[in-house]
């Protein structure tokens, strides 16, 4: 959320293909995002291919991705929405396979499982090998 008060300096064009491509009607479209902004003749040959190749160069110049990553973090892309798109996984009960994904996904985040073997390990008393702890994590997961 940092960037979000940082001015990333574009050209007006730069600006719309970054507005166009994070917009619902193009959804990460790069190459139709490109055609909606730059309108490039369309009578001539090969005209996807360089509408392709344009677009990924301008994809390419940093601060068009700061002020993507910019307006994805003011809009619907954040912590808060993705946090409530992991919720949803673990809470539904379609797809169990999901859910334990989900669960495995919110446990890595939260570091759970690597602080409950670490708990587990100094109850024993016992000064584990590194390799033997890298074991018992690869067998949980």
């Amino acid at each position: 959320m940092q960037e979000e008060n940082i001015k990333i300096e574009l050209n007006l064009d730069q600006e719309k293909f970054c507005q166009t491509y994070v917009s619902e009607d193009f959804y990460w479209n790069w190459v139709k995002s490109y055609i909606e902004v730059y309108k490039p003749d369309q009578t001539k040959k090969g005209r996807y291919d360089v509408a392709c190749s344009s677009a990924s160069q301008i994809l390419s110049n940093m601060k068009v991705c700061q002020k993507i990553n910019q307006l994805l973090e003011r809009g619907w892309l954040n912590d808060n929405f993705v946090d409530k798109q992991l919720l949803f996984l673990i809470t539904q009960h379609n797809d169990k396979s999901v859910k334990l994904g989900a669960i495995k996904e919110y446990n890595t985040l939260k570091t759970r499982i690597q602080k409950g073997l670490q708990k587990a390990i100094d109850d024993w008393d016992v000064q584990p090998q590194t390799a033997l702890l890298d074991k018992l994590s690869n067998l949980l997961w």
